[in-house]
């Protein structure tokens, strides 16, 4: 108990240091999908920043292509709202070798 309390009592001083929080939460429904709490958080980080200004979306664009590198269309897939910030489409299928499946 107490566990979103605390998920929120986290939200000012991550935001005060100009950081971005974003949260899911684990829906019993969606149990049988992976990540689906991670998911639905960045789901809502993509629609935050697909919505807020340019340079905003341009930087964010720049950083995540620069940290995920090959793994965009597999993270595109997971999450299809990031196709809007990084503007790679989902990939009709996944290969992902070892290396890359021990980064996830």
């Amino acid at each position: 108990t107490g566990k979103t309390s605390l998920v929120l009592r986290m939200q000012k001083p991550i935001t005060d240091m100009g950081g971005v929080f974003i949260s899911g939460k684990f829906d019993r429904f969606r149990q049988m999908e992976p990540l689906s709490a991670i998911t639905a958080a960045f789901t809502g980080f993509c629609k935050q920043i697909a919505k807020g200004n340019m340079e905003k979306l341009h930087q964010t664009r720049n950083a995540i292509k620069e940290k995920v590198g090959s793994l965009s269309g597999f993270l595109v897939n997971l999450i299809p709202n990031l196709s809007q910030i990084i503007q790679i489409p989902a990939s009709t299928s996944l290969n992902v070798g070892g290396l890359e499946a021990q980064r996830i």
